[in-house]
């Protein structure tokens, strides 16, 4: 599981090749029936060498993608562009990167860089998708509020704010959290000596001291650990003895009764 920081990239996943099915399939869903996505005629006399491919269908692949890594619960806003046609046949790759932490509406989150490229490199959709921070312990989530303080007056050219500049001389980072976030039982406060911004720094220590308190608690771990439903018995074949089974009774000796 790649750690979400800003500047890391998510693994990479292929698309296509894309086929007339997967453009009439979208079409048919999405209820837009214009002839340019399947009829080549019609395509051809508007410009374009063949029939080309729904924008939105790209930009669908690239919503699956971010609620496959993020989580469809998790996911707060997704916004893409479109910048080259697509036709049948294109192989396309999603790709994305971690661009900020940040926090919201008493959570925390992460910005991602998203992009829908071809073979050749050229990006074919683009954009932005924001997520809250997961703890990856299923329906159990967190909340949260990140924050600086200065460790110097900016005056005077002294204090660097964020994480940049002497160690010693960056704000510190704060995060405060609880959890579960519907039914509280953790609360925290974490401060990151000259951290720099608090979704940088303290945000992620406090995901992971919040994931050893909550796997210890008896009543967090029932509401993560559904056991599995047992697989269903094979039927025994006509006269078998089902496996397990208790074996049957005896056959009575002459002048016993059963």
């Amino acid at each position: 599981m790649t750690e979400l920081v800003p500047g890391a990239r998510l693994p990479e996943r292929a698309f296509g090749p894309v086929t007339a099915t997967d453009i009439v399939r979208y079409q048919g869903a999405s209820g837009d029936m214009n002839p340019i996505h399947h009829d080549d005629e019609f395509a051809r006399a508007a410009g374009f060498p063949a029939s080309i491919s729904a924008g939105m269908l790209g930009a669908g692949w690239l919503a699956a993608y971010c609620t496959e890594y993020l989580g469809e619960e998790t996911v707060r806003r997704f916004r893409t562009r479109f910048s080259e046609v697509v036709y049948r046949g294109d192989r396309l790759t999603a790709s994305a990167e971690v661009v900020r932490r940040f926090d919201q509406d008493l959570e925390p989150r992460v910005e991602l860089a998203i992009q829908l490229r071809k073979d050749d490199g050229s990006v074919v959709t683009s954009g932005t998708a924001a997520g809250a921070a997961k703890l990856g312990l299923g329906p159990i989530m967190m909340a949260g509020k990140t924050g600086t303080a200065q460790a110097h007056s900016y005056a005077g050219g002294h204090g660097a704010h964020g994480a940049t500049g002497a160690w010693d001389q960056r704000d510190h980072s704060w995060f405060i959290a609880f959890a579960p976030a519907d039914d509280p039982r953790y609360a925290m406060s974490v401060l990151v000596e000259h951290g720099g911004f608090g979704a940088e720094a303290a945000a992620p220590r406090a995901r992971e001291i919040m994931r050893v308190a909550l796997l210890k608690d008896p009543q967090v771990r029932a509401r993560i650990e559904k056991p599995e439903p047992l697989p269903a018995m094979p039927a025994p074949a006509p006269g078998e003895t089902p496996e397990g089974a208790a074996p049957p009774p005896p056959t009575p000796l002459p002048g016993q009764t059963a």
